[in-house]
């Protein structure tokens, strides 16, 4: 806070600190330059009242410290909110890894920062144990969360990985960027379709891998709906045909990558993960000794920032003018952010080596609790420096065939486990 507030009284700022709210008791009645710290952050309602009787009404709250959790910015937002200020951040002095820049430019809150929980994390030493010196295999290599897995692997030193994707342009992309990152690593970047079983099956059998992380699927509930026999075909017969060619390699540890949308599922998108599960969990108790394939499911719900997510639609919306679609006011939806579904991943991956079979068993994210997608719209009208309903409308639009007004996590027939690294 000293430092910003020194920065705007030496340059010509766009900003006029008026009032400082402190995290702690003992230093109300202070002021820093000459502005006065007016009480704590849970006294921030009054404090803006009191400004506005006195014709200063702040626009924006700027949040200077970097103690703030997930938990606690969420909630000053929705206090900024319903004060009808944006909120934004000055970034961390560990952002800057030599000297303090000329000004210090405060910078929007991030999506992720609303989540509402502590973001999980990964213990990498458990990991890195399970991916060093091995061959991997992605399939799905080129979408959001089979990216995120070639980066958060390729450090953990892994003998070789193989990239599987059936765009083209996707699977360029991750493979330039994997050289770019990891020049030395061995890789090699594959054209392949999971619904094709004699290609799937050729690479497995050039390839080699002794881990395989199954991310393909098609996923978007609408999409699916109106496209069912390819939904089938992707989901369902495509977990069939990379299983099955695992088992037959003598792959060590097979990983699948599922979602919430298959717990009691009202879509075809998620009866046909539901069914690839199972499939899964049938392999996983058909096992006849420890050196038989590991089958790993990993459920995890809505991906911030993933292609064609809710995020990435407000975002597009936002950038257009507005204005934001919701299908229903009350519908809501359990996230996560792309690092933490690859983190549980791996994690999952490393339990189930540790244990040595898991019995059919899934694992799932304590993801908190979920986040209404009307509250996710006006949040994210407020981080673009909009008013909501003023600036930028929202429209309900009806919910969608096969969409929920709600997500499930668990259902009575699955015995899954919550990982949970804080």
């Amino acid at each position: 806070a000293e430092l910003f507030i020194r920065d705007i009284s030496r340059t010509d700022s766009n900003y006029r600190v008026v009032g400082i709210v402190s995290d702690t008791t003992d230093r109300v009645g202070r002021n820093i330059h000459g502005v006065e710290i007016m009480g704590t952050i849970d006294q921030i309602s009054a404090v803006v009242q009191k400004l506005a009787n006195m014709g200063a009404k702040p626009q924006r709250l700027i949040v200077t410290s970097e103690r703030f959790q997930s938990i606690k910015m969420k909630e000053l937002f929705e206090t900024a909110d319903s004060l009808g200020m944006n909120i934004a951040r000055l970034p961390s002095l560990s952002d800057f890894q030599n000297d303090l820049p000329d000004d210090m430019k405060i910078k929007p809150i991030d999506v992720e920062d609303l989540l509402g929980r502590p973001q999980s994390t990964l213990d990498k030493a458990e990991v890195k144990r399970l991916i060093s010196g091995k061959r991997l295999l992605i399939t799905g290599a080129g979408g959001s969360v089979g990216r995120e897995l070639v980066r958060q692997v390729s450090s953990l030193e892994p003998d070789h990985i193989t990239l599987v994707d059936s765009s083209e342009y996707n699977l360029f992309c991750v493979d330039m960027e994997l050289a770019n990152q990891h020049a030395d690593l061995s890789r090699q970047a594959l054209l392949g379709d999971v619904r094709d079983r004699i290609r799937i099956k050729s690479i497995f059998v050039d390839q080699r891998p002794d881990i395989v992380f199954h991310a393909a699927a098609l996923k978007h509930v609408p999409l699916v709906e109106a496209n069912i026999l390819e939904g089938i075909s992707t989901n369902i017969f495509g977990t069939v045909n990379v299983g099955d060619a695992a088992r037959s390699c003598n792959v060590s540890t097979f990983i699948q990558i599922s979602t919430d949308k298959a717990v009691n599922p009202t879509s075809v998108m998620g009866v046909s993960k539901r069914v690839a599960e199972q499939y899964c969990q049938a392999l996983e108790l058909e096992r006849s000794s420890k050196d038989d394939t590991n089958f790993i499911t990993v459920r995890f719900g809505n991906v911030l920032g993933s292609t064609g997510s809710v995020v990435e639609l407000f975002r597009k919306q936002l950038s257009d003018g507005g204005p934001l679609t919701v299908t229903h006011p009350d519908m809501t939806r359990y996230f996560m952010t792309t690092r933490e579904a690859v983190e549980l991943v791996l994690q999952a991956a490393a339990l189930g080596i540790e244990e040595g079979g898991l019995n059919g068993r899934i694992f799932v994210l304590d993801m908190g609790e979920p986040v209404r997608i009307m509250d996710l719209a006006r949040q994210m009208i407020r981080l673009a420096d909009f008013i909501p309903d003023e600036d930028i409308k929202i429209v309900i639009t009806g919910i969608r065939p096969g969409e929920k007004l709600f997500e499930e996590v668990l259902h009575g027939s699955v015995y899954s486990s919550h990982l949970q690294e804080r």
